[in-house]
């Protein structure tokens, strides 16, 4: 084959440039297209995955803080019946907020959700002194009773240096949390 002259090469540029154009006009949309929807999966993956990653940490939480509970306050739950651990919880419940200085009222005990392994919910309000209801809400902490607290809602009251406070505390099912012995 004979070598090509300088007009040739200038030509064989000018197509290749020219079908490159060509190329990424009537193609180029499609590929653009197909890679920002898989750009787009991807992220939706990636935000899945990290929604799922935190309710594992949330749960490991909460297991960490049950087994502390477990070892700090020895509570034979498998004696008690159900009722009665739900009225020994009220009654610790109560003491606890006396013994803090603050008034305490159970507006509501509702039934349980079976599905988060709870044996009752209450719904608390009460008042009083800001280190009365600071100690309040750090001893709930150290019950003997599994306590998850949710929806916690503290106000300046209209008297002077008193707070008002609102809460839902869920008694958790204990023998959920409890490992099968020989484990």
């Amino acid at each position: 084959m004979r070598p090509l002259n300088d007009r040739e090469k200038r030509l064989i540029r000018v197509m290749a440039i020219a079908v490159g154009i060509y190329l990424v006009l009537f193609y180029g949309r499609g590929f653009l297209a197909s890679f920002e929807e898989t750009r787009a999966e991807y992220e939706l993956t990636r935000v899945q995955a990290q929604t799922v990653n935190t309710k594992i940490l949330r749960e490991v939480k909460k297991h960490k803080t049950l087994a502390k509970l477990r070892e700090r306050h020895p509570v034979a739950f498998d004696a008690l019946a159900e009722p009665t651990v739900v009225g020994d919880a009220r009654v610790a419940l109560e003491k606890l907020a006396r013994a803090c200085g603050c008034s305490l009222s159970i507006q509501k005990e509702l039934s349980a959700r079976s599905r988060t392994n709870e044996h009752c919910v209450f719904q608390v309000s009460g008042g009083g002194k800001a280190m009365s209801v600071a100690k309040l809400m750090h001893n709930l902490a150290h019950s003997p009773y599994p306590y998850s607290l949710e929806n916690v809602e503290i106000k300046a009251s209209k008297k002077p240096e008193m707070l008002s406070y609102s809460f839902t505390l869920a008694l958790l099912r204990y023998d959920t949390w409890v490992e099968p012995k020989g484990a």
